[in-house]
């Protein structure tokens, strides 16, 4: 009896044993990461720069690799994902290592400063392009993504700087981002679930805007017929699901605008050009507005000697600026985009474009009056303006120029009753001030 009871539980032994070795081997195969290999492979001939910026007196964080690959990894696909609307197969490069596609190259970067040394973006940006200077093999494109351990829990240094590369470069044409909020929670495994967003990716939405920053586009909002909320608006916070939702943070998007723009972009690109390399030259001579049946018509002729790839026409209420004072200066500067950010964008693509004459052009579109939220309405004066996409990624008026809404030709100001559905007024005399 005793030698029947020993050899039973010998098989129930064994039995456990191969079970075991199944799931270990089983989770193995699914679980354990395989490290990054040495070498990595282009996914363009321009890519972005991707940084990982240590202050003297900070250190890396844990597993920082693995995390900042696959948060860059999940931007790259919003902004393919995106362009893919607009009928553009592309997205900004990467180098992804060769070994295991999850990791790309990241430089990193540590700082003979201390955090007390390093207190504005511009800091960030001047010890990077000071590396790459003293480094020049590895600089990849005019584009950078800079990430920085988050100095306390208070503050952090982020943004986006757009420089010129050279002092004698004829246009700015460097966009670097700069991102001071990597903590060790900074995973993106915790977009699926709300709750783990609001604590652990929190802003997530600012890395996507600011990186549009750095690909030059200027802050606009969506329309109120549009099924999403623009990335480079000012909802930010819905991004992260605090308010009203869409479905977030899949309600985010680019606009057709975006897509245009970033088309032209060099690390969106793998053609062997040249990029930034002019200063853009246009004059708007005419502007036609006209409200009828609420809608709007708008006409813009303008003289250019460059090739121009569609136009954006903005329709800015301007609800945002000081004191309801329509000159305020901070609002045509660059350091200031936040009135510039529910600006609803329409654009003209150039085969709407109409060569009257030589060098000089007529772009025509129109838009509903519907398109623009009621509670919007909010000062009396607003304005429409324009910016034109040129071909090899140079706009006009140009991101980093001192006044990002262009000169008073480039603005065509009306006037709004104040009051709930107010209409426009376009026959008031152009009141835009240089």
């Amino acid at each position: 009896m005793k030698k029947c009871q020993l050899f039973f539980w010998m098989m129930i032994l064994g039995v456990l044993v191969v079970a075991c070795n199944n799931v270990v081997e089983d989770t193995g195969s699914k679980d354990v990461d395989i490290p990054p290999g040495e070498t990595y492979t282009a996914q363009g001939k321009y890519h972005l720069n991707v940084v990982y910026f240590i202050p003297s007196d900070l250190d890396t964080l844990p597993l920082w690799h693995k995390r900042l690959s696959k948060i860059t990894l999940y931007a790259q696909e919003f902004y393919l994902q995106s362009m893919k609307r607009y009928g553009f197969e592309k997205t900004f490069n990467l180098e992804v290592n060769d070994d295991n596609p999850e990791y790309i190259r990241i430089r990193c970067i540590r700082s003979d400063k201390s955090v007390t040394d390093l207190k504005t973006c511009g800091d960030i940006t001047q010890e990077v392009r000071a590396y790459f200077k003293g480094n020049p093999a590895e600089l990849n494109s005019n584009h950078f993504l800079v990430y920085i351990p988050q100095y306390d829990h208070s503050s952090a240094i982020t943004g986006a700087a757009i420089e010129k590369m050279n002092a004698s470069s004829d246009v700015y044409d460097c966009g670097m981002c700069v991102f001071g909020y990597d903590t060790e929670t900074f995973d993106i495994r915790h977009i699926i679930s709300d709750r783990a967003r609001k604590r652990f990716l929190p802003y997530l939405g600012d890395l996507l805007q600011d990186l549009g920053s750095s690909f030059f586009l200027l802050p606009a909002a969506e329309r109120a017929s549009d099924p999403f909320y623009s990335i480079m608006g000012d909802n930010l916070s819905k991004f992260i699901g605090f308010g009203t939702t869409k479905g977030n943070p899949d309600s985010f998007r680019l606009s057709a605008s975006d897509a245009m723009s970033l088309s032209e972009i060099q690390v969106f690109n793998d053609i062997d050009r040249e990029y930034y390399q002019e200063r853009p030259e246009v004059t708007v001579e005419k502007w036609d507005l006209e409200f009828r049946n609420d809608t709007v018509f708008v006409a813009c002729e303008y003289r250019t000697p460059d090739e121009v790839v569609g136009i954006i026409i903005y329709n800015d209420l301007w609800r945002s600026y000081t004191g309801n004072i329509f000159t305020d200066e901070d609002h045509l500067s660059s350091t200031s985009l936040a009135s510039a950010r529910d600006a609803m964008p329409y654009l003209i693509e150039d085969y709407f474009i109409e060569q009257l004459d030589g060098d000089l052009y007529r772009a025509s579109i129109t838009f509903p009056w519907t398109d623009v939220p009621i509670a919007w309405i909010a000062t009396k004066e607003a304005e429409i303006r324009a910016r034109f996409i040129m071909k090899g990624g140079t706009f006009y008026p140009h991101t980093g120029d001192v006044n990002i809404k262009g000169d008073a030709a480039m603005r065509r100001s009306f006037s709004l009753e104040w009051s709930i559905g107010a209409k426009p007024d376009f026959s008031v005399p152009d009141r835009v001030v240089e």
